[in-house]
């Protein structure tokens, strides 16, 4: 169910847009890792974790400050 939302949100907005929402995947296999498996990520996997996530709220950021083009109007064909 969360994967075709995801699939049906990168179709109606841009990708820049809708990533964050993945990275709330990163907490939630955290959490069910230790509650399931009472496993707990290493440094390794925190850094990885931490790089992953400053990667997509730099990405999210950048794509809030560049100016958008107007929207062209396609032609009109007769």
């Amino acid at each position: 169910m969360i994967g075709y939302s995801l699939s049906q949100a990168y179709r109606s907005a841009a990708a820049a847009t809708i990533a964050p929402f993945e990275y709330t995947a990163l907490p939630l296999a955290i959490f069910w890792g230790w509650a399931v498996f009472a496993d707990w990520p290493d440094g390794r996997g925190f850094l990885g974790a931490a790089l992953i996530a400053g990667a997509g709220i730099y990405v999210f950021w950048r794509e809030g400050r560049t100016p958008r083009p107007p929207a062209r109007r396609p032609l009109r064909r007769w």
